[in-house]
């Protein structure tokens, strides 16, 4: 969205998943809180801790059989990638949100 917005001449198109164009204080703190388990505590934390948030129940009971490919790889992952996009968000300007029509 950011380059989209600071580049439109570079962007044809997008693809929007997951986005977020304004960190409300409870996301702000989920974040935060997020950035702490992982720094303090690892991915595996992470992952345990937040993977029924992430997924709902309805979608845990369909998405069980891919657990076991999908848990290792999420434990896996580098932990400064997580943390330096949760940071990215954080940091973002909120500004660009008027111009995003």
């Amino acid at each position: 969205m950011i380059a989209a917005v600071n580049h439109p001449e570079r962007v044809s198109s997008l693809v929007l998943a997951c986005t977020v164009a304004r960190l409300e204080l409870w996301r702000r703190e989920l974040f935060e809180s997020w950035i702490g388990t992982v720094e303090d505590r690892g991915m595996r934390a992470y992952v345990t801790q937040n993977l029924t948030w992430l997924i709902g129940p309805k979608s845990w009971r369909r998405l069980w059989p891919l657990a076991n490919v999908i848990g290792p790889i999420a434990v896996r992952a580098p932990a400064r990638g997580l943390v330096g996009q949760l940071r990215g968000m954080l940091a973002a300007d909120e500004t660009l949100l008027n111009r995003l029509g």
